[in-house]
């Protein structure tokens, strides 16, 4: 196979920070404080304390010029190797394959996870003898029962491959390239290596003069079928697998910081100058509810003498005490609509609200405060294309492109420490590039730096739970209108405004 040109995709590869534990080896660190790693990297600082991005690493720095971790306790020191990996290993498609002890789940070293997803993905065995690539690792993989099998003893173990945030992936230098292959060379488990080492070597081939005859040989794997959605697809052997979806392909390293070294060998998805958007900062700017009374008579004011009436709240009357406190309390009135409740009810539903900020009124839906949701992370991007849709002639098109990966659901979301999932993303959007189209784009992405355009929950076309979905601020999906999401629609922006202005976007 010919040498792969410059910027073509096979120069990019998956980059792993590891240190190594004197009794199990490369350890992976998780692909959030490996990307932080890599970011401090290519800027060439001198430290990073890794609680900043994990807190469990709280005692935990690694020294760059030494390539050491130090515990700040103790002071003991850990070798530390940046190492780079093809993108259709799991660490490029957003896999863990795991085993389970007595204490829990635990990640096999991300070597081992290469030879066990290639066998599982690419071969028709149902069985995968470790010792033959790993002579330490006595074991058998069996991937009919999900089982880890001691040959001596027969004991079993239970193994599973789960869904992960993606590694970073770069452009890796010639010294990169050096450096990774004299760590694969001096690794215990150097025996297994020869496929990585052949891949590792290929990365260099764009950038080195070829000599008199010489010819690049280096073939590389078939790539393992692109993640599609995380529905149940067939596996080896008939087994049905879960694979992640397309969006976990990779985690590419923000650009954010000025007054660096430049991060030129980097990759980035998006090649375009479009602006991009991400909740990443947005969630940084959220606001705390409303949930103690200071904060709810900002917006209020006491009431003396209570009409005769009930609060909608609790449905006990106003001039009596609440139904969220023993003793009576004075009744507030909402500065904008008049309304009046319990301000111990106010301050319960301000604390019942853990997934938004800001407080409705309960009766007319007038909002107080800035309204957040609780969108999980990801990215918006628009771009300006030269065709019309239909119902503007003689205007652009804005496309809208929304992308997000699976993750962890947070205590905002319906079900904590459950993962949720990305299916049909990237999804795009369309609106005419004319000023009511561009004040739309606008409200549109301060709707996503809120947090506002979707939401975590179930799917109303598919049904399914746990999904990230859209969150009534309608999009039009299509360019057409053969399906009812598309234009022409002379109603759609007016209603877009309505259903934003809901929010308090105007």
């Amino acid at each position: 196979m010919a040498g792969a040109q410059p910027g073509s995709s096979s120069n990019q590869y998956v980059v792993v920070w590891e240190w190594y534990h004197d009794s199990f080896g490369w350890r992976p660190y998780s692909p959030y404080v490996s990307q932080s790693l890599e970011r401090a990297h290519s800027k060439k600082l001198k430290k990073l304390f890794l609680g900043d991005t994990e807190p469990s690493l709280s005692n935990y720095f690694v020294l760059f010029d030494r390539m050491e971790q130090i515990c700040s306790k103790s002071d003991k020191a850990h070798q530390v190797r940046r190492i780079f990996y093809p993108q259709t290993s799991p660490a490029g498609c957003g896999r863990v394959w795991e085993w389970c002890d007595n204490a829990g789940w635990k990640s096999y070293n991300m070597e081992v996870q290469y030879v066990i997803d290639d066998a599982y993905h690419n071969t028709a065995s149902s069985q995968l003898d470790l010792s033959k690539c790993f002579p330490q690792l006595p074991y058998i993989i069996d991937f009919e029962k999900d089982k880890q099998i001691r040959k001596e003893t027969k004991y079993e173990r239970k193994i599973r491959c789960a869904n992960i945030a993606s590694y970073p992936m770069t452009k890796p230098t010639d010294q990169d390239v050096i450096i990774t292959l004299a760590d694969i060379k001096s690794s215990k488990t150097k025996r297994f290596m020869g496929k990585i080492t052949s891949l590792v070597k290929s990365i260099s081939v764009p950038n080195s003069p070829k000599k008199g005859n010489q010819s690049n040989t280096a073939q590389s794997r078939q790539p393992l079928p692109g993640p599609q959605d995380l529905s149940q697809v067939p596996g080896p052997s008939g087994r049905r697998v879960r694979r992640p979806s397309s969006d976990t392909i990779s985690t590419y390293l923000s650009k954010d910081s000025s007054g660096v070294d430049s991060n030129e060998n980097l990759v980035d998805l998006d090649t375009s100058k479009d602006q991009t958007m991400s909740t990443r900062s947005a969630q940084n700017k959220r606001l705390a509810a409303p949930d103690t009374k200071n904060d709810i008579l900002r917006t209020s004011s006491y009431v003396v003498e209570p009409p005769d009436a009930d609060c909608a709240i609790c449905y006990c009357p106003l001039a009596e005490k609440g139904g969220y406190t023993r003793q009576k309390d004075c009744p507030v009135e909402l500065s904008q609509c008049g309304h009046v409740f319990h301000l111990c009810c106010l301050e319960q539903m301000a604390h019942d609200q853990i997934n938004q900020t800001g407080i409705r009124c309960p009766s007319c839906k007038e909002l107080y405060g800035v309204y957040s949701g609780n969108m999980p992370h990801g990215s918006m991007k628009h771009y300006v294309r030269s065709y019309s849709l239909p119902g503007y002639d003689g205007y652009k098109t804005i496309e809208i492109q929304y992308n997000f990966k699976a993750g962890t659901q947070g205590p905002e979301h319906p079900h904590p420490g459950r993962l949720y999932y990305a299916t049909g993303f990237p999804r795009t959007a369309y609106l005419p590039d004319s000023p009511e189209g561009q004040t739309a784009l606008k409200l549109l992405q301060t709707a996503f730096e809120r947090r506002l355009t979707f939401t975590v929950g179930r799917s109303t076309t598919t049904g399914r739970d746990d999904v990230i979905t859209w969150n009534e601020i309608h999009h039009k999906t299509s360019k057409d209108n053969r399906n009812g999401h598309g234009y022409p629609d002379p109603n759609y922006l007016p209603n877009l405004f309505q259903e934003l202005a809901s929010f308090g976007i105007m």
